[in-house]
């Protein structure tokens, strides 16, 4: 993740996401069958570079919602896939104190054909946090992207959000992104959309309000 070395920092063992939803299923890398999701579970392996794989069925409507709390420094990597015709609505809320941790956070999503995405996310961790996030998106045909991310916290806030058009006529109509910064906090946001099919339309917009010496 991001070219840093995460040997040094211990595993996350004591996140623990809550996910709602109907009829999505969830899997472990140490598991071998899929199940059904419970109300509150923790499916995050121990192992910093392995995944948790988040599957929604195709033509499932799924609303998912995941709170994370840090209290040390450590690393996670999750893998959602879409089915086709299938949509998702995932929102991500991540929180930590006043405690001088770094956490690194992957998240890769693969939509397949005729699949809507809707994914908030809001990164309001301490002001001593280093913060790393990449998230990554696959768009596959006729398929719809909405997508809003916040940076509020971090004494250092480093994001990427890159949009793969893999498929024709993928549309990522309102990807919007926000920063707030005061103090001495820095944030560095960056956005792409990378158009590999035909007939793709998408639509950024960053904005950002800082006070003190905020950069």
């Amino acid at each position: 993740l991001f070219g840093l070395d995460f040997s040094l920092l211990e595993p996350i063992d004591d996140v623990k996401p809550h996910f709602k939803g109907h009829n999505v299923q969830i899997q472990a890398p140490d598991e071998e069958n899929y199940g059904p999701i419970s109300d509150k579970i923790s499916a995050w392996t121990r192992t910093v570079g392995n995944a948790v794989e988040i599957n929604v069925p195709a033509g499932a409507h799924a609303r998912l919602e995941s709170t994370i709390s840090l209290e040390k420094s450590g690393a996670l990597l999750q893998i959602v896939r879409v089915g086709a015709g299938a949509q998702l609505d995932f929102f991500e809320h991540y929180m930590s104190e006043s405690l001088p941790i770094m956490f690194g956070q992957k998240t890769i999503f693969h939509v397949a054909n005729n699949a809507q995405l809707n994914y908030y996310a809001i990164q309001r961790v301490g002001p001593k946090t280093l913060s790393f996030a990449e998230k990554e998106f696959h768009l596959g045909d006729n398929t719809n992207l909405t997508c809003f991310h916040a940076d509020m916290g971090a004494r250092l806030s480093r994001t990427t959000i890159a949009h793969h058009f893999d498929g024709t006529h993928a549309e990522a109509p309102e990807h919007s992104a926000v920063f707030f910064g005061s103090q001495h906090q820095h944030f560095d946001l960056t956005t792409q959309a990378l158009h590999h099919g035909t007939n793709t339309k998408s639509n950024i917009l960053v904005k950002g309000a800082l006070k003190d010496k905020a950069s």
